[in-house]
């Protein structure tokens, strides 16, 4: 008579574990990936905030009640920590400018460059009338980037 066992194999076995692992390996690769681009829209997002209110000061005429005649409202990319992730925003009178508190602007990625645009009082547009374009890279994997552009008139745009 024979005996008759229950179960699977250690082949069997073998097989789902390694089909589960490789299954594994593609989802963490996905979810990182995923990651990292949702931390750079995120940056992206900060950035263009920032830009906004620069740029709406400067087209409400917002300014210190202590400055006699607006002249721009000028952010410009700064230094934190050795890296180049902050912003800066001045708004710059006739007998004074006013900076304010530098900004901690980037979390996971870094400007490519260094950038200072301007604003013109009651419009909001661009300071000498050129587009700036701003690359930023994130920091986990430099083949991911984003371009903010503003444009003459001070609309913004991302590539």
């Amino acid at each position: 008579m024979r005996r008759q066992t229950l179960g699977f194999t250690l082949i069997e076995l073998m097989i789902v574990v390694t089909i589960i692992v490789a299954l594994s390996g593609v989802s963490i690769s996905a979810y990182l990936s995923y990651n990292n681009n949702q931390t750079i829209k995120n940056d992206t997002r900060q950035l263009i905030a920032e830009i906004l209110k620069a740029k709406n000061m400067a087209a409400g005429l917002q300014y210190p009640s202590e400055c006699t005649s607006l002249q721009e409202v000028a952010i410009e990319s700064i230094a934190v920590g050795g890296n180049l992730v902050g912003t800066k925003t001045t708004t710059s009178c006739t007998n004074q400018e006013y900076p304010e508190p530098v900004v901690n602007t980037l979390g996971s990625t870094t400007f490519n460059n260094i950038f200072t645009i301007s604003f013109l009082p009651g419009s909001g547009y661009v300071s000498g009338g050129q587009p700036v374009n701003i690359v930023i890279t994130s920091v986990r994997d430099n083949t991911i980037t984003k371009t903010i552009t503003v444009g003459a008139y001070g609309q913004i745009s991302e590539e």
